[in-house]
C-alpha cells in the first residue's frame, strides 16, 4: 500500500465519524440518482458516496462509459455462440477480456483483424498465450491492397480515402481481405465491426456468412452509411437494440446491437 492510501485507510476509511462529517460537508445529505453504465441508481450521498464518485468517474471515461456496457452485451451472447471475431482489433481490449470466456467454453473460438502493422505488433503482445487468432490485415469487401491513413491515435487509422481532420498525413498500404475469405469456423459468430467508416465494406465482404444464417450478432461502434448498413442487416434477418442499454431500437443507434431473428418452431 502506498503511503496515500495508508493515510486515507488509518485517517479516513478507519474514522467513520470523520468520514461522515466530511462527506457531508462535501456532498450534503441527500437522495438523488446517478447513472452507472447507463443504468440509473437511486443513492444517498452519503450512505453510497462510492457509487456517486463512481458515477462521475464513469461519465468522464468513454471507455468506462461506452464500451464497458457493450463489453457487457456481447459477453451475455458468447456462451452460445461459436466464436467471437473482433474487426478492428486495436491493441485487443475486446479480445483479451472477452478471451476469458474460453476458461468455461473451451470449444469458443477467437479471431483479430487489425489493419496497422504498429497497432498490430502491440496486439500480439497484449495476445500471446491466448487462443486468439491474430490476422493482421484489412477487412473490407474484396480481396485488395489498401493505402490507410493514420491516426493521431491508433483507434482512428482509416482508409485514406475515408480521411478526415481526424487522420495525420502519415499512410501505410495493407493487405484487405473479406471475412468471407478467411475460413472462420462456426454456426454462431458473433462479430464487433470498428473499422472507421468501412463497416458496410466489412459487411458486404461477409455476406456469405450472413446469407448462410452463420452470424448471430453484430456490434457496431458507430457506422457510416447509416442508411445502406441498417439495410444489410436487416435484410439478413437481424434486430437492432441498443448496446449500452439493450433497448430495442427503431434506427441505428451510434452503439448498435443488431440480433438475429430466432428461426420459428417448424
Amino acid at each position: 500500500m502506498s503511503l496515500r492510501g495508508w493515510l486515507v485507510d488509518r485517517l479516513l476509511l478507519k474514522q467513520p465519524r470523520v468520514r461522515r462529517w466530511l462527506t457531508r460537508l462535501l456532498e450534503g445529505d441527500r437522495d438523488t440518482d446517478v447513472s452507472l453504465l447507463h443504468t440509473p441508481v437511486h443513492v444517498n450521498t452519503i450512505r453510497e458516496h462510492g457509487y456517486l464518485r463512481a458515477s462521475r468517474m464513469i461519465a468522464r471515461s468513454s471507455f468506462l462509459n461506452d464500451e464497458v456496457s457493450a463489453l457487457l452485451a456481447i459477453a451475455g451472447l458468447l456462451p452460445e455462440a461459436d466464436a467471437f471475431v473482433d474487426v478492428g482489433a486495436n491493441v485487443g481490449i475486446y479480445s483479451k477480456i472477452l478471451h476469458r470466456f474460453a476458461a468455461i467454453h473451451p470449444d469458443l473460438r477467437f479471431y483479430a483483424f487489425e489493419a496497422d502493422p504498429d497497432t498490430a505488433r502491440r496486439l500480439a503482445v497484449t495476445l500471446a498465450g491466448t487462443k486468439v487468432e491474430l490476422f493482421a490485415h484489412a477487412v473490407g469487401d474484396r480481396e485488395t491492397e489498401l493505402e490507410f491513413a493514420r491516426g493521431a491515435v491508433s483507434h482512428v487509422s482509416t482508409r485514406r480515402d475515408l480521411a478526415t481532420r481526424y487522420q495525420l498525413d502519415e499512410t501505410f498500404k495493407v493487405r484487405c481481405r473479406p471475412l468471407d475469405a478467411v475460413g472462420l469456423v462456426g454456426r454462431n459468430l458473433v462479430l464487433k465491426i470498428d473499422v472507421e467508416g468501412q463497416e458496410l465494406a466489412v459487411l458486404q465482404g461477409a455476406a456469405g456468412l450472413f446469407a448462410a444464417g452463420r452470424v448471430r450478432a453484430v456490434f457496431l461502434d458507430g457506422a457510416a452509411d447509416g442508411a445502406e448498413v441498417a439495410a444489410f442487416l436487416r435484410r439478413h434477418g437481424l434486430d437492432f437494440y441498443d448496446a449500452r442499454t439493450l433497448r430495442p431500437a427503431a434506427d441505428l443507434p451510434y452503439a448498435l446491437l443488431a440480433l438475429r431473428r430466432p428461426v420459428p418452431a417448424p
